[in-house]
């Protein structure tokens, strides 16, 4: 796992913009950080957090023997093994015992697209190719790993973070919050736009994507190379438990390759439970396991204690000190970037993965996508019967409600709003439940709950790992009878009627008070912190001086209900959603853009 950058331009010298990218990366990568000079305008940035073959010999831009192929690398390719044995038998030698030799010899031998059908993992990568006198830059399946770029007449730029892009204020470039967009900053809880980006100018690199730039022509095209719903056939009564429960462990078992410590984050929920139990499982020693408690009473100690305990881990307690998050959020607002998703999720992950860091993991296995991809929102109900008999726009338009949480003070807005969705959907295949699952999979996990994990592990150096998110693992959910992932009986039981394949497969390895559980929700009690704090948004909103948020906002108004939140001492969940993002947006702009 490791920070890229690249910079091109036959009117500027990039390399000083290089070496302060390369200095803002210094969390993604501190173990090494490396420079290419192309000698044609194009530098070549990188910085390293070593996994795999910590070596030097590993270090990167990596160059091919023949010096005509260069690489610059984030994330893992976790079949690199069996991808390596391929190459081998076709008489290519290998130097390292990296998945980063891997990836580019594969490339060498095989052709960018059938290394894409290939490989499978997390990243981002770019490849350049002196004989060709091209950059080829690429992300992954389902988007655990982040690009973003910019290009005009004069250069092209790209990087891991956002926040990079300050870099280029010596170039005319300014990295501002694009308030025309503000509406959907508020509306949502993550931007719903794979290419774009909430700041002007700046563009991301969708997922199962690679971007080809012809350096002599200074052209830029963009290409897919993977796309979902040509993964699913016919839905299938053939396709069982057992095969799930084989996929997943293969899934877990790649990534648990590591030449550095690794631990698992267990809430105590279903899905980081039956992660950390086949962990356990495969493991010749006790794995490490870490889980954070709150002090206001959402926290998961018991159930998380429990899992450990059933389990048999080296558990960890993580205890988080509220009068601490309100400083730790104001002092480190960039753990945000690019503003993408404003999930809590981020604060408290990142709050806690500085001292995992410091207990000397590097390497952590999440949970998250399990509910994307085992239909295991509440909401997902919408797409089986009765409700799935509903006319389309009636079920698209509750869906939507309960996807965004959106209020009905204005019914024109609401509506406004649920156009876009209601289009992505439409251009699903499959019935009403598969749609919902492909637009979540391809259109709002990417940006959402991914992002919190790439943010916030990686702003104290540590890689996150995701095994739900097998792209075989998804291609198979997506093919099996949806009665497999959630039960009808929605009136009557009182246990999860959601991710019913991995409740049965939880039976095997966890007690009944853990496989039955419901979903928890968020670990941070954001209407607590924005109750607790709400003198500090007031002295924020006072002295922000951003004339283009108060062309949005009336001041009064906001005031009017602060006034009303803190004499009544209550919250609802719209203003809750507003207020929490409000404050991370007024953060931003006091320390970014006043």
């Amino acid at each position: 796992m490791c920070g890229i950058n690249g910079f091109f331009s036959s009117k500027y010298d990039g390399l000083e913009i290089i070496q302060k990218t390369n200095l803002s990366l210094k969390h993604r990568g501190p173990d090494s950080e490396g420079i290419y000079n192309a000698n044609n305008g194009l530098y070549l940035g990188h910085r390293r957090l070593s996994i795999i073959d910590v070596k030097d010999r590993s270090n990167q831009p990596f160059v091919s023997d023949c010096g005509n192929y260069i690489l610059i690398f984030n994330g893992e390719i976790y079949n690199f093994l069996n991808l390596k044995l391929k190459l081998q038998n076709i008489n290519v030698k290998f130097k390292t015992q990296s998945d980063t030799e891997v990836l580019l010899q594969s490339y060498i031998k095989l052709g960018l697209v059938e290394t894409l059908n290939n490989i499978r993992g997390m990243f981002s990568f770019c490849i350049y190719d002196k004989i060709k006198e091209k950059l080829f830059l690429v992300r992954d399946h389902v988007g655990e790993k982040p690009l973003y770029y910019y290009k005009d007449s004069n250069f092209f730029y790209f990087s891991s973070e956002v926040k990079t892009f300050a870099n280029l204020k010596s170039l005319g470039f300014e990295k501002k919050f694009n308030f025309n967009l503000i509406n959907e900053y508020f509306r949502s809880a993550s931007i719903l736009d794979n290419s774009n980006t909430y700041f002007n100018n700046i563009s991301k690199l969708e997922p199962a994507h690679y971007i080809e730039f012809d350096i002599k022509k200074n052209f830029l095209s963009k290409k897919k190379y993977w796309q979902l719903s040509q993964h699913v056939s016919n839905i299938s009564n053939n396709l069982n438990e057992i095969s799930f429960e084989q996929l997943l462990t293969k899934s877990i078992k790649e990534r648990l390759i590591s030449d550095v410590p690794l631990g698992v984050m267990l809430s105590g929920g279903l899905d980081s439970s039956v992660i950390a139990s086949i962990a356990q499982k495969l493991s010749s020693k006790k794995i490490n396991t870490f889980s954070l408690s709150f002090g206001d009473g959402l926290n998961e100690n018991y159930y998380a204690n429990l899992a450990a305990k059933t389990i048999g881990t080296n558990h960890y307690e993580i205890k988080v000190d509220e009068k601490k998050i309100f400083p730790y959020l104001y002092d480190n607002i960039e753990v945000f970037d690019d503003l993408g998703s404003t999930d809590p999720g981020i604060l408290s992950l990142a709050f806690s993965t500085k001292f995992i860091r410091d207990h000397g993991i590097k390497t952590l296995l999440f949970g998250e996508g399990a509910d994307e991809i085992l239909a295991g929102y509440k909401r997902f109900a919408l797409g089986t019967l009765p409700f799935s008999i509903l006319p389309n726009k009636i079920n698209l338009m509750l869906y939507y409600y309960f996807f965004s949480r959106d209020n009905f003070k204005s019914l024109k807005k609401f509506y406004k709003n649920f156009i876009p969705i209601e289009n992505k959907i439409n251009n699903k295949n499959g019935s009403y439940l598969h749609k919902f699952l492909k637009f979540e999979i391809e259109d709002h996990l990417p940006n959402n709950y991914l992002m919190k994990i790439d943010k916030s592990t990686m702003y104290n150096s540590i890689e996150a790992r995701v095994p739900y998110l097998d792209i075989d693992l998804i291609s198979f959910l997506l093919n099996i009878d949806q009665k497999k992932l959630v039960s009808t009986n929605w009136f009557f039981k009182f246990e999860g009627n959601e991710k019913k394949i991995l409740r049965n497969l939880a039976k095997k390895y966890l007690p009944q008070d853990i496989h039955t559980r419901r979903k928890f929700g968020s670990m941070l009690n954001t209407k607590f912190f924005i109750l607790s704090n709400l003198d500090k948004i007031y002295d924020l909103l006072s002295g922000n001086n951003n004339t283009n948020f108060f062309e949005y906002f009336s001041k009064k108004e906001i005031y009017n209900e602060l006034d009303f939140i803190k004499k009544k001492k209550i919250i609802n969940n719209n203003n809750e959603s507003f207020f929490w993002r409000l404050l991370i947006l007024l953060i931003y702009l006091k320390k970014n853009e006043n």
